[in-house]
C-alpha cells in the first residue's frame, strides 16, 4: 500500500469544522472529491470528504462526522495523503511513476530526471547529468513524449539550455 502526500492541512476555516489544505499536487481535481477518502497525519487517519471547493492553490475540505472547528484543530500542520491505487488517473500519471526516467534530446540521453519541482502552477523538471543540474520546464513545448514502455521523457530542447554539457 503505497501513500502519496498531496498537501498539509494548514488551518480551519469556519465554524463547522472546515479546513484548508495547502496543495500543489498536479491532480488535486481527481483527488478532493466528496466522497474520497483522505489519510492524515502520521498515523494516516482515514477520513472521508463531504464538501469541497477550490480557491487559487487551497482546497477547503469538510469531512464527514465534522460539525464543528474543535473536531478538526487537532489535524493542524498535518499532511495528507492519499492511497495511490485509489485514484482513478485516467491516462495521467503521478510524479513519482516518471521519476528515475532517462531524458532524451535528438535520440541522445542527456540525463536522468531526478525531480519535479513546483513554482506557482508550472513545473520543472530537474535532470541529472554527470553530477550537474540542469532544468527543463514540463510543458508541451519541451517536453514530447513520456514512454513508460521505454522508461523515457522525450524532450527537445532549444540552443542555450543545456549548454554546458
Amino acid at each position: 500500500m503505497e501513500y502519496i502526500s498531496v498537501g498539509k492541512i494548514m488551518e480551519t476555516f469556519a465554524l463547522k469544522g472546515e479546513v484548508k489544505i495547502a496543495s500543489n499536487f498536479k491532480l488535486k481535481e481527481k483527488v478532493f472529491v466528496a466522497g474520497n477518502n483522505l489519510y492524515v497525519g502520521n498515523n494516516k487517519e482515514c477520513l472521508v470528504i463531504s464538501k469541497i471547493r477550490f480557491y487559487k492553490d487551497r482546497v477547503y475540505v469538510l469531512f464527514e462526522g465534522f460539525n464543528h472547528i474543535d473536531e478538526a484543530e487537532k489535524y493542524l500542520k498535518e499532511i495528507v495523503y492519499i492511497k495511490k491505487e485509489e485514484i482513478s488517473l485516467d491516462g495521467d500519471y503521478l510524479d513519482e511513476d516518471i521519476i528515475g526516467f532517462n531524458i532524451i534530446d535528438k535520440s541522445k540521453n542527456i540525463g536522468i530526471l531526478k525531480k519535479i519541482n513546483y513554482v506557482g502552477n508550472n513545473s520543472l523538471f530537474e535532470i541529472s547529468s554527470n553530477n550537474k543540474t540542469f532544468y527543463i520546464p514540463n510543458n508541451k513545448e519541451f517536453i514530447k513524449k513520456i514512454d513508460f514502455g521505454k522508461k523515457e521523457i522525450i524532450v527537445e530542447t532549444i540552443k542555450g539550455m543545456i549548454e554546458w554539457r
